[in-house]
């Protein structure tokens, strides 16, 4: 049997009907029960397949009990909605609570800053697979996000040191070649820049001061992937002193979004588990440097 007769069996079933009408009620809460193994990946997509969904597209985030169970789970969900879309992983950005050392892995913070990048772009049916140690950790508001993406166009006209004082200050790293997020170079007339939320670097060729040419290239073999007509640079979202502000993943998300959840009581132990952690780091600290407390960077 293909994926698209699978997909078609469960969407024909009654008891995802059922399932689309709760859904389509404001606030509606829904238990699953029966379902196992690859039968939960397949029921959600013949769901999302139905014409209503495909109509009116909504926001599905997807909730496991840990990081390798949400990476199963994408991969059955990815192999069953071939056509619909990516699937977006929202990873914890790897952190150690107030460590000194540098524990956070740039290429988390760029998967949570394509998730947010994405939902705060306006763009319909996300697809979003997550964990409740990544949601633990509070984000830049969507107002600063927005008020912080910087878009370079082509024929815009600016200087070598602009961009050097606003990359800086985006907490980029100037490096000889880029080769993973939260990099730029600058090479006579050419600036490299891999921005936190996409998956291959801008190379921005000027004539003099202005914007001649954007593509997005391959660091590796540095071949052109794709001409661009503009490059979004999108700030380090998990350095938490470049922002005033702080707020949960869930306030990036609309009313009508749809989360799902593997177990919603070890979800909510997962989030106490990473407050706790968060505050024996606290509470282990000395010296005079004031940090931010806990309850303002985590989930409480």
């Amino acid at each position: 049997m293909r994926p698209d007769d699978l997909l078609q069996f469960y969407a024909r079933d009654p008891r995802a009907a059922s399932l689309r009408e709760a859904l389509g009620r404001e606030g509606a809460k829904v238990e699953m029960h029966g379902a196992v193994g690859s039968a939960i990946p397949l029921a959600i997509a013949g769901m999302l397949a139905h014409e209503d969904e495909l109509a009116h597209p909504r926001h599905h985030v997807f909730v496991l009990d840990d990081k390798e169970q949400a990476a199963y789970f994408m991969n059955d969900l990815q192999s069953v909605l071939e056509d619909r879309g990516p699937v977006l992983f929202y990873p914890r950005s790897a952190r150690v609570p107030y460590s000194e050392e540098a524990t956070v892995e740039n290429a988390n913070i760029a998967m949570r800053a394509e998730v947010l990048n994405e939902i705060n772009g306006g763009r319909d049916g996300l697809l979003v697979v997550t964990f409740p140690e990544a949601l633990a950790e509070q984000v830049i508001t969507r107002k600063e996000l927005s008020d912080q993406t910087f878009t370079i166009s082509l024929g815009e006209t600016y200087t070598m040191d602009f961009l050097d004082e606003v990359l800086l200050a985006y907490d980029f790293e100037k490096v000889d070649f880029v080769y993973e997020p939260g990099q730029y170079s600058m090479r006579g007339g050419i600036v490299d820049i891999f921005s936190f939320s996409f998956d291959h670097p801008y190379r921005i060729e000027f004539f003099g001061d202005d914007v001649d040419s954007i593509r997005k290239f391959d660091p590796t073999s540095q071949l052109s992937v794709a001409k661009m007509t503009r490059a979004t640079i999108v700030p380090n979202v998990g350095n938490t002193s470049l922002h005033e502000a702080h707020e949960p993943f869930f306030g990036f998300l609309p009313q009508d979004a749809v989360l799902w959840m593997a177990d919603a009581k070890r979800c909510a132990a997962g989030l106490d588990k990473a407050m706790e952690r968060a505050k024996a780091h606290y509470d282990r600290l000395s010296g005079e440097v004031q940090r931010t407390p806990p309850e303002e960077l985590f989930l409480d």
